[in-house]
């Protein structure tokens, strides 16, 4: 069986590379962990090589290891997941608002609950193996509602500027009401905010004949240009 690159854990920054370094010490378990027993009684080894091992193979085949691991994979794989929609060249300040809020909903939501990961190793905890691996009874060291908690109030943190994303929804039409009597008059209040920050002049009817021709073509040009719109020229 072939091994994921894991690479050094300790250098690893970018939340896609801790991502996989944690999928792979998931998906690799039963030879990591057969490799850490195989040396841990190899005669041709030191004494203090062996100890090393046998320390490894304890910490690995742990219920309080898998269990942190297990919170580690379903938090990572959402904010990979934002990450990803950030990092995207059409994405928006709307966009990017709306993606943080949206994880920060799941998060919120597994936070008491199990996610996918943990599911799964919780049902290998019961049986006493997991992926063919004996296991031991040992607590975890990370709090789990705590942990969510921290990333939590870390993304809220790094939300734009609410103010801002107010007056730039009306020009995404993700946020428009799909009926026509109530689109009429919507969002103007905040594109005329917009425009006054900008020190663009902007009429009402430029804004609301934009929209009125937009409604209804499936979100092509689903954004107003800031540049080339009329309401802010």
């Amino acid at each position: 069986m072939q091994i994921l690159k894991i690479g050094q854990v300790p250098t690893i920054r970018w939340v896609s590379s801790s991502y996989n370094t944690v999928n792979a010490v998931l998906k690799d378990f039963p030879v990591l962990a057969h490799h850490s027993k195989s040396a841990s009684e190899d005669g041709s080894r030191s004494g203090e090589e062996k100890a090393k091992y046998t320390g490894l193979l304890k910490h690995l085949t742990s219920t309080g290891f898998l269990t942190n691991l297990a919170t580690m994979k379903d938090v990572l794989r959402e904010l990979q997941s934002l990450s990803l929609k950030l990092q995207k060249r059409d994405t928006s300040l709307v966009d990017a608002s709306r993606y943080i809020h949206q994880t920060i909903e799941v998060l919120s939501a597994t936070k008491d609950n199990d996610g996918k990961t943990e599911l799964k190793v919780k049902a290998g905890i019961t049986s006493g193996q997991f992926k063919g691996v004996d296991i031991r009874e040992t607590q975890p060291k990370v709090k789990k509602s705590q942990f969510y908690q921290s990333i939590i109030d870390n993304l809220t943190r790094r939300l734009p500027d609410s103010e801002l994303v107010t007056m730039l929804k009306p020009m995404d039409q993700h946020f428009w009401p799909k009926e026509r009597t109530e689109l009429v008059l919507f969002g103007e209040r905040e594109v005329g905010k917009f425009a006054k920050l900008l020190g663009e002049s902007a009429t009402e009817a430029e804004f609301r004949d934009w929209k009125l021709q937009q409604q209804g073509k499936e979100h092509q040009g689903k954004t107003l240009s800031y540049n080339s719109n009329p309401a802010c020229k």
